[in-house]
């Protein structure tokens, strides 16, 4: 996989920097024995749970040599798939880059993270990808890309994959 390496340890979020709102609820919370990522779960519903879970370690299906994540729908990924071919002349990692690009910002839009957490989100999804897409495809090589950081508009930030070809 190429781009940065994977940390084989991090430290835990800076939950009251990134989520400054947090703070009064981890200091008034009955169990203040939890951390902040066990009272940040306890707050989550459990139907985002489970689709930010199929996000974070998603399926995957093969269409013409391509990767690309799973969508319940197949009619409507091969539509896509076949309308990008076209759009990128049949460059077949530029199809796979597009079709699996996802904004941060599109999954949490009623409650937006500070640039700060979705990049440390954006490292966490990154090794999760990297991780199945190895698991995977054993014999495929991709690049897992995230465009995070200071510089880039909240709105833009996001991540994709595609195969070194």
């Amino acid at each position: 996989m190429d781009g940065e390496p994977l940390p084989a340890t991090r430290a835990e979020p800076k939950w009251r920097h990134y989520f400054p709102e947090l703070g009064t609820w981890i200091d008034s919370a009955p169990q203040h024995n939890l951390n902040g990522n066990e009272l940040a779960i306890g707050m989550t519903r459990a139907d985002s749970a489970l689709a930010l879970a199929e996000f974070y370690w998603p399926s995957f299906v093969v269409i013409d040599d391509m990767v690309f994540r799973a969508y319940v729908d197949d009619q409507t990924i091969a539509e896509r798939v076949a309308y990008w071919l076209s759009s990128t002349k049949g460059d077949k990692s530029a199809t796979e880059a597009v079709i699996n690009h996802e904004h941060f910002w599109h999954l949490v839009q009623a409650s937006p993270p500070t640039v700060e957490a979705v990049a440390h989100w954006g490292t966490l999804v990154r090794e999760m990808w990297v991780a199945k897409l190895a698991r995977d495809f054993p014999d495929r090589h991709f690049v897992v890309e995230l465009q995070t950081g200071p510089s880039v508009e909240l709105m833009d930030h996001q991540i994709t994959f595609w195969q070194k070809r």
